[in-house]
């Protein structure tokens, strides 16, 4: 990985976009770039534009008080801006950085409302996301990476648990510290997490056994409510079915009575109306009418005549003058009539079940009429009647006897046949009568059973309603099950004891069991958390363990590389003397000694890792230094320059063993002369070969070795300005 490319835009005094390229590595060199410029100019906000762009939070090592500070501010000639942006572009084709992008673009930007964002190849990220990122690319904003103004002194001046920050992330154990501090605040909040956990089920649990011994009893009578059910379902099935049968037989025998019934009905219809039939044709036809007129007229006929025979004869025995009583014979031939007359009339009476009232009221007032003439008769008339005149009527008298005889024949004719019809009538009549007492028996009986299969209905009724009662489940009672058999003796007994049980346990209302269920789902879902806490807490610890091995490993390796190396560049910029490395470790920690807790990630590595108990720790990191000619061996006793020399000895041991893609180093060579600058800038070359370096100096001899320049100055305006120059073709240009 090389840091390919600077874009600065409205930082600090960069107002104008202002792009940094850098030459890409080759087989000898991976490049060192000078920055150069006057006082003032801005070199120095290139190196904080770095250490910003890498996540910095410090407004003091970037020199300024807000986040406002570093937007470009403005000028009399030129007003403010409202964002400041800086990116980084890396070259990643070698995968250093563990993404899988041949270029990773890092930016970030802030705006004068405070808002702020971090962009990773264009997309929005999380500051944490960036740091992970560097740490795995080996590059950091606050430890070697970059070494500004006074951070040589700071660096050798340092108390040894601040100077291990240094080595940790020179050993490139800076990522698997981020893992492991994350672990171990994972592995704190897991704890936290199962206290709180255990805490919840301890207030819990007796709730739920409380509940749950309430659910027992529900469920028991979940038990005794399914037996119940089985029982009524057999108890109301059999009787169900018992009723249905028995409705059944009862509509079989009502509607045979009904059937008869109707049968019945029938034949007491048909003969009523034959009755009606011969009620009608009873009534007298019109030649029985005629015969009856005819009569009628000829016994009123004959009665005329009779009397008028009776006064010719009596008229001719006054003219014969002989005044005596009328002759017997003749008073009993008058009589004989009268008797004809009375016995005809008793004849029609007898004979015509209907009263002819005007006919019989006619036969009477001739009888009467013939009476009174029989007692005018006995008194002598004063006239006689000539024989011939007598001899007519008495002839016209025959006539008419011969009629009514003929009439009374034809008479008795009609009244046979009517008589013959009258005992059809009666025969009906009685058939009748029989048939209507069968018909009223068999309605008897019809309205009976109709009654009968009518309370099955009504008792099949309130069945439904005590089967929906007992068993609201139950939509058609018919889907009972039919008894296979009888049913056993005690089942209503069972029934009735199994209703007294279940209202002895009672009831569960909805919100208790509600509150059951909700509680068990609560019980459950914290027991399994714990569980899972337990489980990630027991994983976390592996991998701290394991990490921490790894950074054990990690670090001791590297220092005893860093070791070797500071005593070799010590002995370069010294021309000899003797200088080394050494580990302070402190006691082990008591078995009864608390265990520390972790914090978040700072920007510099806690010195304080929590360690395990009765181990040893590196707690800093001691440096001796001796000059040659010279028995000092604390760093404290050295003067100011030999400081700067033995710190950058340390320096460039660090660099030389941890090959950070990029190191940036502003003014670094400030303090040294002119002999030790040639020193210095030799070793930096050397370095040049594994890591890319970016100076900003005033030294001519680094600006030699650089195989670019960047220069600064500051315009009209009060922004700075880039100018370039790659050294290469500058030389050719003056060789030509």
């Amino acid at each position: 990985m090389w840091l390919q490319r600077i874009d600065l835009n409205g930082f600090k005094s960069f107002a104008n976009a202002t792009n940094l390229e850098f030459l890409p590595p080759t087989a000898g060199s991976r490049g060192i770039t000078a920055i150069v410029g006057p006082n003032g100019s801005g070199k120095s906000c290139v190196v904080d534009a770095i250490r910003w762009v890498l996540g910095e939070q410090s407004m003091k090592l970037l020199r300024g008080k807000t986040s406002e500070d570093v937007i470009f501010a403005g000028t009399p000639r030129r007003p403010r801006l409202g964002v400041a942006e800086v990116t980084l572009l890396l070259n990643n084709e070698d995968r250093s950085a563990p993404i899988d992008y041949t270029e990773v673009a890092i930016t970030r930007r802030v705006y004068r409302s405070g808002d702020a964002e971090y962009l990773l190849n264009g997309n929005k990220v999380r500051r944490e996301d960036i740091l992970l990122l560097l740490a795995g690319a080996r590059i950091g904003q606050r430890t070697y990476s970059i070494i500004g103004q006074g951070m040589v002194d700071e660096f050798i001046l340092a108390s040894p648990t601040d100077r291990k920050a240094f080595f940790d992330e020179a050993a490139g154990i800076r990522p698997a510290e981020i893992k492991r501090n994350q672990a171990i605040a994972k592995l704190e909040r897991a704890h936290e997490n199962l206290r709180q956990g255990e805490t919840l089920l301890a207030e819990l649990t007796p709730r739920l056994r409380s509940l749950s011994r309430q659910v027992k009893r529900l469920e028991q009578r979940d038990a005794l409510e399914q037996e119940l059910r089985e029982r009524l379902a057999q108890f109301h099935g059999q009787r169900w079915h018992e009723l249905a049968r028995l409705m059944e037989r009862q509509r079989t025998a009502w509607e045979v009575h009904d059937a008869e019934r109707r049968k019945l009905q029938t034949s007491v219809d048909q003969i009523q109306g034959k009755l009606s039939t011969l009620e009608q044709e009873e009534q007298k036809s019109d030649a029985f009418l005629d015969l009856q007129r005819s009569y009628e007229a000829l016994m009123h006929r004959r009665q005329e005549l009779r009397e008028r025979m009776l006064l010719l004869r009596n008229a001719a025995q006054t003219r014969a003058g002989a005044h005596q009583a009328l002759p017997a014979t003749a008073l009993i031939a008058d009589l004989d009539i009268a008797l004809q007359d009375i016995d005809m009339l008793l004849y029609s009476l007898r004979e015509t079940p209907t009263i002819d009232v005007p006919a019989t009221l006619a036969v009477l007032t001739t009888i009467h009429q013939r009476i009174t003439n029989l007692r005018t008769r006995c008194t002598p008339p004063d006239v006689r009647t000539p024989a011939p005149e007598l001899t007519e009527t008495e002839a016209a008298l025959r006539e008419v006897e011969r009629e009514v005889t003929e009439v009374q024949r034809r008479m008795s004719a009609v009244h046979a046949e009517e008589q013959q019809k009258k005992g059809a009538f009666f025969e009906l009549q009685r058939n009748y009568r029989a048939q209507q007492l069968l018909l009223n028996e068999a309605t008897a009986r019809a309205n009976d059973g109709r009654i009968e299969l009518a309370r099955c209905e009504q008792r099949r009724e309130d069945l439904r309603q005590a089967i929906l009662r007992d068993i609201p489940s139950t939509e058609d009672p018919s889907t009972l099950p039919a008894p296979q058999g009888p049913l056993e003796t005690d089942t209503e007994f069972r029934i009735g004891r199994l209703q007294r049980e279940l209202a002895t346990i009672g009831t569960l209302d909805e919100q208790t069991l509600a509150e059951y269920r909700e509680l068990e789902e609560r019980v459950a879902f914290l027991t399994q958390q714990t569980d899972d806490l337990q489980k990630s807490a027991t994983s976390l610890e592996q991998v701290i363990t394991e990490l921490e091995l790894d950074i054990d490993r990690a670090f001791h390796s590297a220092f005893a590389t860093i070791n070797t190396h500071f005593e070799k560049y010590f002995r370069q910029l010294f021309g000899g003397g003797n200088a080394k490395l050494t580990l302070l470790r402190e006691e082990p920690i008591e078995e009864s000694a608390p265990e520390q807790t972790s914090t978040p990630i700072p920007d510099i590595p806690p010195s304080d890792v929590p360690p395990k108990r009765g181990e040893r720790v590196v707690v800093g990191i001691d440096i001796q230094a001796t000059p040659p000619g010279k028995r000092i061996k604390h760093i404290a006793m050295l003067s100011g320059g030999e400081r700067a020399l033995t710190a950058i000895a340390l320096l460039c041991a660090i660099i030389s063993s941890s090959a950070s893609p990029f190191v940036v180093l502003d003014e670094v060579d400030a303090a040294l002369d002119e002999s030790n600058s040639v020193r210095y800038a030799e070793i930096l070359k050397d370095l040049s070969q594994h890591t890319q370096f970016l100076v900003v100096t005033h030294n001519r001899s680094s600006m030699e070795r650089a195989s670019m320049i960047y220069g600064v100055t500051m315009g009209d305006e009060g922004a700075s300005k880039l100018l370039s120059l790659r050294l290469e073709e500058a030389t050719q240009v003056v060789r030509k």
